[in-house]
């Protein structure tokens, strides 16, 4: 038998493994290969945060996480208390009234009004006529740009503000009213 055509020992088969071969094409490229998919998949969670308006909250929390940023910073703004994220979640699937909207008084006192048409729903429940009047003037505001995927849920909210007879005062029911028109 010829040497070339002797078998090789394991050995010498990973040790040319190891070393690998500089001019073989059937090798697979170097470094780990990325799914398409996923990348799609990143991109329109992204396009999805900007139309929505997230993107502040999503910048600020990778801030926290950031490298660069000092321990001290993250601490700071944790010890104030739950974070937006936590905070419209509580506004979101708060099973009391008062619970959810003590929630959405502390991200508005924090944030400012949110773009989350869920939130801004829940946050119509709210006693003050003030709040009320600044909830429907935002969502009116946000219908210009976008749709809500529950309309018929805040049109329902808004109805009520509309034919609640007790202590509204008339300029919410003429907010409400518009709003309405909006819808």
């Amino acid at each position: 038998m010829s040497d070339e055509k002797r078998k090789r020992s394991w050995r010498e088969i990973d040790r040319k493994r190891d070393r690998g071969s500089a001019g073989s094409s059937n090798d697979a490229p170097a470094g780990p290969r990325r799914d398409g998919r996923s990348s799609q998949r990143y991109k329109a969670m992204l396009e999805k945060a900007f139309d929505r308006g997230d993107m502040g909250a999503i910048v600020e929390r990778l801030d926290q996480s950031s490298p660069t940023s000092t321990p001290g910073q993250a601490s700071k703004k944790n010890a104030k208390g739950p974070g937006p994220q936590k905070l419209l979640h509580q506004v979101k699937n708060a099973s009391e009234r008062t619970t959810a909207l003590d929630a959405f008084d502390q991200y508005v006192e924090r944030y400012g009004m949110p773009n989350d048409y869920d939130v801004l729903t829940r946050a119509l429940e709210h006693p003050k006529q003030q709040v009320l009047l600044a909830v429907m003037e935002h969502i009116i505001h946000l219908l210009e740009e976008s749709r809500p995927r529950r309309t018929k849920t805040l049109a329902a909210r808004v109805r009520l503000i509309m034919e609640d007879d007790f202590e509204m005062d008339e300029d919410v029911r003429q907010k409400a009213a518009e709003l309405a028109q909006h819808l």
